[in-house]
Parts: C-alpha cells; sequence; structure tokens
C-alpha cells in the first residue's frame, strides 16, 4: 500500500523511527505518556534514589522522550494527511 492510502503507521518515505498515530487522540495519549515519563524521571533524580533506581529512571526518562518526538512528529504528518 502506498502512504496516501494508509496514511497511519511507519511511512515508506519517511525517517525509520517515525510512526503516524491513526488519530489524533492515539498520538495525544503517547505525548501525555512521554510527558509523565519525562516528569518520573525528573523525580527519580531529585529524589536522589539508589545508583539501580536512577539508572532504570533516567532510562524510562530517554523512552518518554522518544514518545514525545515520535508523537509530535506523527501528529504532525497526521495533520498534514488530514488536510489534503
Amino acid at each position: 500500500m502506498t502512504e496516501s492510502k494508509r496514511p497511519w503507521g511507519r511511512s515508506v518515505d519517511g525517517p525509520w523511527w517515525r510512526f503516524v498515530p491513526r488519530n489524533r487522540w492515539t498520538g495525544v495519549l503517547g505525548l501525555v505518556a512521554g510527558i509523565l515519563l519525562v516528569v518520573q524521571m525528573m523525580i527519580v533524580l531529585v529524589d536522589r534514589s539508589s545508583a539501580g533506581q536512577t539508572v532504570f529512571g533516567v532510562f524510562l526518562g530517554l523512552v518518554g522522550i522518544a514518545l514525545i518526538v515520535s508523537g509530535v512528529d506523527g501528529l504532525r504528518v497526521l495533520n498534514r494527511h488530514e488536510s489534503r
């Protein structure tokens, strides 16, 4: 299928990390999850937890940042397809 027939999922001509959500609410949910993971990372770093908890918190924060970047880009592509 071409990208014009299927505007969601992994783009054919886009970068490997791009994921376009099926609808706007799915994209917003991904953004909220990413923001919550980044906030959790900040709490763990400020709390000065054990080394293992800090490493796990930073890992979750990086996953959250990836969700935010992917969600923003996916929503941008979704908006572009809806405006056509």
